[in-house]
């Protein structure tokens, strides 16, 4: 696994829960570096949409200056 998001590789994991310790904490290992992937991609994302919010704000007071 990549830490991409993978639903089909979520869904598959929820289908196979045992209680085999050893599967159990490689499905943890998993999950953890899933989530890490996933915050990855939000804060990518966070930081887009404050750098189109900056943008916003600029040519807003560049309109209102005229």
């Amino acid at each position: 696994m990549n830490g991409k998001f993978n639903e089909q590789e979520l869904k598959d994991m929820i289908n196979s829960l045992d209680n085999d310790q050893a599967a159990a904490e490689e499905k943890i290992r998993r999950l953890r570096c899933m989530r890490c992937g996933l915050l990855e991609e939000i804060h990518q994302k966070q930081q887009l949409l404050d750098k189109v919010d900056y943008i916003i704000c600029r040519l807003r007071k560049d309109v209102s200056a005229l």
